[in-house]
């Protein structure tokens, strides 16, 4: 990774960091969302959408999981692509993506809280209610 002007940092250690961060972020989250279908008998590609999956027992706290793992770990690239970067572009790059996974680990961990997943499975919605 090259930095700018303001002194990046370059080095393979950091290189090999950032790459492996990313990939695992990206690996947790998609392994969350495999294992789910799996877990989930009911889940249809075509007729299901993929969040309801994190609302389901017993596919819920895996999708969920994953993707609060995946988003944490995202946090974490983005923190290290941006010191790899340096100056001005790293601090751009590190606000950007915290600005869009930061969120995503504390969202998904109240959406979950919210939506009765590890309680009775009950979703607080009922039959008739519209989606």
């Amino acid at each position: 990774m090259v930095g700018d002007a303001a002194g990046g940092v370059s080095d393979a250690e950091t290189t090999a960091r950032v790459r492996a961060l990313g990939a695992t972020a990206t690996l947790l989250a998609l392994a969350g969302i495999a294992a789910a279908v799996l877990l989930d008998p009911t889940f249809s590609w075509t007729s299901d959408a993929l969040s309801d999956l994190g609302v389901r027992d017993p596919s819920a706290p895996v999708f969920n999981g994953g993707l609060i793992l995946g988003g944490a770990v995202g946090v974490g690239y983005a923190v290290e692509l941006g010191r790899a970067l340096g100056g001005r572009t790293g601090a751009l790059v590190l606000a950007a993506w915290v600005w869009l996974l930061g969120p995503a680990p504390v969202l998904g961990a109240v959406a979950a809280r919210f939506d009765g997943v590890g309680g009775d499975g009950n979703t607080g919605c009922s039959e008739t209610d519209e989606h």
